[in-house]
Parts: C-alpha cells; structure tokens; sequence
C-alpha cells in the first residue's frame, strides 16, 4: 500500500472526521495508522495517494441509478 507512507496520522483522522465516519468507528482517536486503514478499509473506503489533496475513495465502483419516463 503506497498510501501509507505518505499521509500522516492526523490527515488520516482528518479524512474520516470529513467523511463523518467517525460515528462509526469506536476507537478512532487512540488508534494506530495501520488500524486507522483497516478501519477505513472495512467502511468501504481507501486513502488516495496525494498527500496534499487526501481524499477517500470507494472500493467498490459506484454505479449510477437511471431514471426511466
């Protein structure tokens, strides 16, 4: 995983606090970065690699719903 080298501890927090995951996560501001990841990667998400622009990313593709007249 190349994200992990590159985002911080407090930019990872950032994420999930932004994506307001931390309502689902028990634990979150003791944790570690690798249990901070595992606990993004079971919500369905995962840390992009900027740094500089962090941002979560579904694991699954997200597929738009048609509306049919």
């Amino acid at each position: 995983m190349p994200y992990t080298d590159k985002l911080t501890v407090k930019q990872i927090k950032t994420l999930i606090s932004k994506y307001n995951l931390k309502n689902t996560m028990k634990g979150y501001s003791t944790a570690k970065r690798s249990e901070l990841l595992e606990m993004i990667k079971k919500q369905g998400y995962k840390p992009n690699d900027d740094p500089k622009n962090p941002q979560l990313i579904p694991l699954t593709s997200m597929r738009r719903k048609t509306i049919i007249k």
